[in-house]
């Protein structure tokens, strides 16, 4: 009978559990970010479109395509799988004189309580207007706090 209890209480317990209910035990904080511009805000809809910059982004389920041209005219696409972008941030991060972008939002593993629930897809533009780009998965994000993901390192050349 008590077996039956204790797995009983240990399934209650991962039932109620969540990713947001631990602390990571690093305050984002207190850690130095680089100075990042906010672009866009808010959660586009099925079926809609942003525009920043000079870069579209439509919605093609089950993905997000962003379009650019580069400064010789040669188009480019990135495929963002299954986001649901909510900021868009720009600055120089990589030190070359050229914008890049930052993209936080819901991430592909946005409904596992086990794997992290958000995102940053990272374009590296190059001095030729390409995007080179990054993607990592982050756990906390809400109340505007995803970008905080992004951190300054001692002697990196950009922002």
């Amino acid at each position: 009978m008590s077996l039956r209890c204790l797995f009983a209480l240990i399934f209650a317990v991962g039932a109620m559990a969540g990713v947001d209910d631990t602390s990571t035990g690093i305050d984002l904080n207190r850690l130095p970010h680089p100075a990042l511009t906010k672009v866009r805000a808010g959660t586009l809809k099925p079926g809609g479109r942003a525009v920043f910059d000079a870069m579209m982004s439509p919605q093609r389920k089950p993905k997000w395509v962003l379009r650019g041209k580069g400064k010789s005219g040669r188009s480019w696409a990135v495929h963002l799988c299954d986001l649901c972008f909510d900021e868009v941030w720009r600055a120089d991060l990589d030190g070359n004189g050229t914008l890049d972008y930052v993209i936080f939002g819901l991430g592909p593993y946005g409904n596992g309580r086990t794997v992290p629930c958000y995102s940053l897809s990272i374009l590296l533009i190059d001095k030729d207007g390409m995007p080179v780009p990054f993607f990592t998965a982050v756990y906390r994000g809400e109340n505007g706090d995803g970008i905080k993901h992004l951190v300054k390192l001692e002697g990196q050349p950009g922002c």
